[in-house]
């Protein structure tokens, strides 16, 4: 307490760490996502490698469709991240002025 009243008398900034219990389920789905799509990524990522391994076009066709497939399953999964970037963005990032106003 003296520390603060220190700051306080001295003009110094005052830092305040604030925890919102509130935003813990959103952090484990955000956590849950990141995964996720990290997963369907490197999944993407081993079907490309074969894609380039086979020089046949019915092989590359499979792995073409397959890639595509997986791709698609990202979709919403980033939908719903920026979802949760929004909400988390309205809660805490303070509103700026527009430039030039």
């Amino acid at each position: 307490m003296a520390g603060l009243i220190r700051d306080i008398l001295h003009n110094r900034v005052i830092r305040t760490i604030t925890y919102d219990r509130s935003l813990d389920t959103v952090m484990e789905e955000l956590a849950a996502l990141r995964g996720e799509i990290r997963a369907i990524g490197v999944n993407i990522n081993q079907i490309t490698k074969h894609f380039n391994t086979y020089p046949e076009p019915q092989r590359k066709a499979f792995y073409a469709r397959t890639a595509l497939d997986r791709y698609e399953k990202i979709e919403p999964k980033i939908d719903r991240l920026l979802e949760l970037v929004t909400h988390i963005a309205k809660v805490w990032l303070p509103k700026y002025p527009a430039a030039g106003r």
